[in-house]
């Protein structure tokens, strides 16, 4: 998509959700569905604190009917995740990367697609913080360690 079409989608996302506000209140998983997908296109537009908060709302509201132990919750918790990485703030992003992975690996199980890109997502930025040495004291050997068995484990068990 280009700059404008994305201008386009926040505007849609905006009306639509100011319809199901009126129409279904500030707690609906329709409203919920929309704060997500403005989160989205705010994210892309690179309006971080827009997408923060959208995400924050959806998230609330999902939690609300769902539970934390949801797909979509985790969905959610994921697109927080991806925001704080792109704006720099790598130890929230872990934070949430390994929130999801927790909520995936339950609801899907260990060894589903979307599991496996949250260990490779936590790693990635463990990696990353060890080798910028942004925060490495609160990076321990074990951290690391336990990304590496899962990730051995996953190849193992899928040949």
């Amino acid at each position: 998509m280009h700059k404008h079409q994305y201008e386009q989608a926040i505007n849609c996302y905006e009306k639509q959700l100011a319809i199901e506000l009126n129409i279904f209140g500030t707690n609906h998983i329709n409203v919920a569905t929309s704060y997500n997908n403005l989160g989205t296109a705010y994210n892309k537009r690179k309006h971080y604190n827009q997408a923060i908060n959208c995400y924050e709302k959806a998230l609330h509201i999902r939690q609300h009917h769902f539970g934390n132990k949801n797909r979509l919750v985790a969905d959610v918790i994921c697109n927080l995740a991806m925001v704080f990485e792109t704006n720099g703030e790598i130890k929230t992003a872990y934070k949430y990367y390994e929130e999801a992975w927790r909520i995936y690996s339950v609801v899907l199980g260990q060894f589903e697609k979307k599991t496996l890109t949250q260990i490779v997502q936590s790693f990635k930025i463990i990696n990353l913080q060890w080798i910028t040495k942004r925060d490495s004291e609160n990076i321990s050997y074990a951290d690391m360690d336990s990304l590496l068995l899962l990730l051995f484990m996953t190849a193992k068990k899928k040949n």
